[in-house]
């Protein structure tokens, strides 16, 4: 199994001068002439032969997909988000109803090119007033900086009163009686960022006193929820990894509304159901449960859903006035569904079914007691199921296009066993009809507790119609498997998950999956520095990598404003047992001379308020003198790319698309995928207007 690669000296030593700091300075004209050099680099190196055009021609079809949003019915009418093959931007858009005819010809409430026409900002959130007179849209800048609301009349999609400047991009809380909003408001003197709650009353919109007090400081709010009386107000807030629950008496006379805490753990969430308060919390419980709070009378606290011994609870919400209870859940790194009736037993719950394997991102129900669930699998683009109470399954209403058609592609699900005897989740998609082992490329997130699920990739159906395989491994670090699975490759145990990543790859190989040779690693964010950390520990397992927006230089991460909030995951570079720690795996640290490393690319992102380019720079410029003229073509080993009108998970769809083209082009020539002639075709229903009412079955394991 894994040992750490030591071979050679190291080209930027732990304990010693770094080497390329100078790299850092984004503003420098050495540095944008290095850029400059790169960027020539990487078109000859894409371009030649004629595999970038090829490779744009072969991912078309497959980027032309769509998605939708959860709806919500305002008077007759039905409001959602909609994702379109051929726009930057997703629109709201309003329907007679929720399907495929309707969805034909809904109208467009609001674009926001319309609005901004450089495309600087984009619509990330929304909701509705109760009464349905206006419209809340929260518009985010593409640099990652604080939203806006723009309040609108849904009818017309002019605004109706001036905008709410500084805030958090999620979308606000009404009132039920549509008077006002509560929302989260961003402030501080910039060294110290707050979030706080915040009440915004429609006719008196400048009065200071309306003002949500209790919650610490040193607490930043995460959410707010308002009873359906609209008598209670709930603040989610959040310190480091504490996350607290108050809860008050919601005042809109002028004297300000206090909260108490009602609730304390690591990691929760609340809202209302009725007259009670729900909180999903990992307390006394790695895998969840749902507490339930009493707010008529003196009942107090019940266990409503116990945790269960094989699945992690992910969300759970009221399906209308019959008091049942649907609950998300993850089992193996995919969703399932559980209704809960009233004379239940506690936990007990009634399996929905669901399309196949696949994730369900997000649930709202309507008042007349319809669920419904936005859906994605590896084949298939975020979608609407519909869950009526009293039935067996969710049914799908409307099916984005860019789905694949039933039968062409598999998903199967492995098990991986770690150095330690742990085994470790995989799906593997591929033809269906695919025998032996092919270039496969390996996806890793595996941190900060987030679980990586099956979700839609074009990249991935274009890689198997061209006869690879495609896999995703859920390492230790991420959340797939509870509060445990995180904790077991945090701070001091971060390697543990690149020892996962190394198993999942052996496991591909030795299962005649991949072919011995041509297994890739692609990971963004923290994935990104896990697939550097595997790459660059056992260099000649994998063929090529991608890292994009990636923090690599693990010693001074901390250096920049966004990186102090990784400390909780990573440990401080301060913190001599912690640094020793970082420094054993930090990609950058840990680059030896004279030693062949598979090709790199390097992605930047231009916008990004999180990871500072720096990181994949001073990487490049390290890779880049490991060789030592060892080897033919130093540029193809260590490529880097600065994409532009992207942010850390913000952005336009072409520059997505563009970003998507050469990281593609990029790994078929390292992992020797043949794109001459594409065999098939696994899109349907990719032309908009062209959605079909009933879906393709997304692949069962």
């Amino acid at each position: 199994m894994s040992t750490a690669h030591r071979r050679g000296r190291p080209v930027v030593p732990a304990d010693g001068a770094d080497l390329f700091h100078w790299l850092e300075d984004g503003t420098s004209e050495d540095v944008h002439a290095w850029e400059l050099e790169r960027t020539a680099e990487l078109s000859e190196h894409l371009d030649r032969d004629g595999l970038r055009e090829t490779t744009r021609e072969h991912l078309a079809p497959f980027m032309a997909a769509g998605g939708y949003g959860l709806p919500c019915r305002v008077g007759d009418k039905s409001i959602y988000l909609r994702f379109e093959p051929r726009r930057d931007h997703p629109v709201l858009v309003m329907a007679d109803e929720v399907g495929a005819e309707a969805d034909l010809s809904a109208r467009v409430v609001f674009d926001p090119r319309e609005h901004d026409p450089e495309g600087c900002d984009l619509l990330v959130d929304w909701s509705a007033s109760p009464e349905g007179s206006r419209l809340a849209v929260v518009l985010a800048p593409a640099d990652g900086g604080p939203a806006r609301i723009e309040l609108i009349d849904p009818w017309t999609g002019v605004p109706s009163a001036p905008p709410l400047e500084g805030c958090h991009p999620l979308a606000p809380v009404w009132l039920p009686d549509g008077s006002g909003l509560c929302y989260v408001r961003i402030g501080g003197d910039g060294s110290t960022p707050r979030r706080t709650a915040a009440l915004h009353l429609l006719d008196r919109p400048d009065d200071p006193a309306h003002q949500i007090r209790g919650v610490p400081e040193d607490f930043l709010v995460q959410r707010v929820g308002i009873a359906r009386s609209g008598h209670r107000l709930l603040v989610q807030a959040r310190r480091g990894r504490a996350t607290g629950v108050w809860l008050g008496v919601l005042d809109v006379t002028g004297g300000g509304t206090s909260v108490s805490a009602v609730h304390a753990a690591s990691d929760c969430t609340a809202s209302f159901r009725g007259d009670r308060l729900d909180v999903l919390t990992r307390h006394g419980a790695p895998r969840g449960r749902l507490l339930t709070l009493s707010l008529d009378g003196d009942r107090g606290w019940s266990e409503t859903v116990p945790e269960r011994p094989d699945e992690v609870l992910v969300q759970a919400v009221g399906t209308g006035d019959d008091d049942r209870l649907l609950t998300v859940w993850r089992a193996r790194g995919a969703s399932r569904v559980r209704i809960h009736r009233p004379d239940d037993e506690p936990g007990a719950g009634e399996r929905v079914d669901l399309p196949g394997i696949g994730s369900v991102n997000d649930v709202r129900t309507d008042p007349d007691g319809r669920t419904w669930m936005v859906w994605t699998d590896f084949v298939t683009p975020p979608s609407l199921l519909r869950y009526t109470t009293g039935g067996a399954g969710a049914e799908p209403v409307l099916w984005a296009p860019g789905s694949a058609p039933r039968g062409s592609v598999s998903c199967e699900r492995h098990e991986a066993v770690a150095d330690d005897g742990v085994p470790v989740g995989v799906f593997v998609i591929g033809p269906a009809d695919l025998p032996g082992p092919v270039p496969t490329l390996l996806t890793v997130y595996g941190g900060f507790g987030l679980a990586y699920t099956p979700t839609f990739s074009a990249a991935a159906l274009a890689w198997t119609a061209a006869g690879g395989r495609w896999a995703m491994v859920g390492v230790r670090g991420g959340g797939e498997e509870g509060e445990r699975w995180r904790e077991a490759a945090r701070g001091r145990a971060k390697y543990r998950s690149v020892r996962d990543l190394h198993a999942a790859a052996d496991h591909l190989v030795d299962s005649g999956v991949a072919a011995a040779g041509h297994v890739g690693l692609l990971g963004s964010s923290h994935g990104g520095m896990l697939a550097a950390a595997a790459a660059v520990d056992r260099p000649d397992t994998y063929a090529g990598v991608i890292a994009s927006a990636a923090p690599l230089d693990m010693l001074g991460f901390a250096r920049w404003p966004a990186g102090r909030a990784w400390i909780p995951e990573y440990g401080d570079p301060e913190d001599p047992r912690d640094r020793a720690a970082l420094a054993a795996y930090s990609p950058y640290h840990n680059l030896r001379r004279g030693t062949r490393y598979p090709p790199f690319l390097l992605t930047a992102l231009e916008m990004d308020g999180r990871v500072d380019p720096a990181h994949a720079r001073k990487f490049c410029a390290a890779l880049r003198i490991c060789q030592d003229g060892t080897v033919e073509e130093p540029p193809g080993v260590a490529l880097y790319a600065l994409r532009s009108r992207l942010g850390h998970g913000s952005g336009t769809l072409s520059a997505r698309k563009a970003q998507a083209v050469d990281e593609f082009c990029f790994l078929a020539r390292a992992l020797g995928l043949p794109l001459g002639e594409r065999a098939r075709s696994l899109t349907i229903d990719a032309a908009p207007g062209e959605r079909s009412p009933r879906p393709a079955p997304g692949p069962r394991g």
